[in-house]
């Protein structure tokens, strides 16, 4: 009784841990040659960070979310957890470390085609462990949420979320240290479509999309960008495509995908739903600058998903 008390009362559905990040986010006429001044045709700045913005991605649909991590208490920092604030994030969880400088990225986005390339600086924060948190988030969960960012507080986190019966959902975008015994403990994994090449050496994603359920996932999606997204499970593997919209800027599409498919989960869609549902609100948030200025709430997924098929 108390665990549902919890989750009813104060609980976070989706809790996630991730590095969080200050985007300095500007769209350029065309990429810039080595060794000549641009300018920059919009520029914005935002709070980013895959798990974080997959966060903010449940958080407008409707799904109390919190995110576990720490970042440095400067004014990047602050504006990064009030951030998540002004988004409804619970950040009982955020650690502000002093004399540490937050990670900066600045993202250049090439005006012809949305494509973006990003340059980061990691900053000073020291590498956060599960003792520093309160646990009980977690274990009142319904799924954890990780990006293989700070992988020794992720596997610490791992280990609570099984012993409560959480289910794990991976973004595995890059291979990290670690990342081999995420995946093992990984029920939902959601992969780039570089992941399969670099981490298991397979080029053919359909081998590598089995290859994960063997490994132990129970469902896996390789995302593929323009092309949609394959999605593989014990009784279903296929190929959704995306739709297709007037892009702006792709950055945090598949971190908007992540957010998304774990909503269909939570809402007990099928597979294939969940799939159509996270490629929609994916191709909404390529239509703004930033990976959150385009972020839907949900009537916005529906009506688009209607006009769209």
């Amino acid at each position: 009784m108390g665990k549902e008390l919890t989750m009813l009362n104060n609980g976070c559905q989706v809790v996630g841990i991730g590095i969080g990040t200050i985007d300095y986010i500007m769209i350029v006429p065309s990429f810039p040659a080595e060794d000549t001044k641009n300018y920059a045709v919009r520029f914005i700045r935002q709070a980013g960070g895959a798990v974080s913005t997959a966060l903010i991605t449940l958080a407008k649909l409707g799904v109390r979310v919190g995110y576990i991590g720490k970042i440095g208490d400067d004014e990047g920092g602050r504006f990064i957890r009030d951030d998540f604030r002004r988004f409804g994030v619970v950040v009982e969880n955020v650690i502000l470390q002093q004399n540490a400088a937050s990670l900066v990225a600045f993202v250049l986005v090439n005006e012809k085609n949305g494509k973006r390339t990003i340059v980061a600086d990691r900053g000073t924060v020291s590498t956060p462990r599960l003792a520093e948190f309160d646990p009980q988030m977690i274990e009142t969960a319904k799924f954890l949420h990780l990006d293989g960012g700070y992988p020794e507080l992720a596997l610490e986190a791992v280990s609570v979320a099984k012993k409560a019966g959480v289910k794990v959902s991976l973004d595995a975008g890059n291979v990290y240290a670690g990342m081999e015994k995420l995946v093992d403990a990984t029920d939902i994994l959601i992969t780039s479509a570089n992941f399969p090449v670099d981490f298991l050496g397979e080029a053919d994603l359909e081998k590598a999309g089995r290859e994960f359920l063997k490994i132990g996932a129970e469902l896996v999606v390789i995302t593929q960008g323009e092309q949609g997204c394959l999605v593989f499970s014990d009784g279903d593997t296929f190929h959704q495509p995306a739709f297709r919209v007037d892009v702006v800027d792709t950055t945090g599409a598949g971190d908007a995908f992540h957010g998304a498919f774990l909503y269909g989960l939570l809402q007990k869609w099928s597979v294939r739903r969940a799939a159509e549902f996270s490629c929609a609100v994916a191709a909404i948030n390529c239509t703004g600058l930033g990976g959150r200025s385009g972020l839907p709430v949900l009537q916005e997924v529906e009506d688009f998903m209607v006009n769209h098929r």
